[in-house]
């Protein structure tokens, strides 16, 4: 499930010679300039799998409610500028979970503490192909680190 809201934040536009009217003006398709588009968002997300250490394998599932009970801090946002028709999205993300367990035997430790820190970057490039009024496509590329 993803969750998220834009902000849309204009660094600068051209502006023509002429004198500004009355009436408001609807910006232009290709809106000239650098402009900036910040994104945070929330993703909710579940773990399903099995873990193993000394010959000790056990299950683990737990659903979106689950992960989010061991949450301790992180930060999601994109952050898109953009140069007339150009784009240079970078999407970063960084989530810190820890959890305090039983362990599935009864030999040795019955506890352990678990640390997850997870860290992704996405920087990439892209280009509007199609910039009319009512529709805007973006072609993008990318790697994620």
């Amino acid at each position: 499930m993803f969750l998220g809201a834009g902000l849309f934040v204009p660094v600068s536009s051209a502006q023509s010679g002429q004198e500004k009217s009355d009436k408001a003006e609807s910006p232009s398709p290709s809106d000239h300039g650098w402009h900036v588009d910040v994104t945070p968002y929330i993703w909710f997300a579940g773990v399903h799998g099995s873990a193993g250490v000394l010959g000790h394998e056990a299950s683990i599932h737990a659903d979106a409610a689950d992960v989010l009970s061991n949450f301790n801090i992180g930060f999601m946002s994109v952050v898109e500028p953009r140069y007339n028709r150009v784009i240079f999205p970078v999407d970063f993300m960084w989530v810190k979970l820890t959890d305090n367990n039983a362990l599935p035997f009864d030999e040795g430790a019955t506890t352990a503490k678990a640390k997850f820190n997870q860290t992704i970057l996405t920087p990439g490039i892209g280009y509007r192909i199609l910039d009319s009024d009512k529709i805007k496509v973006d072609g993008k590329m990318g790697i994620r680190y």
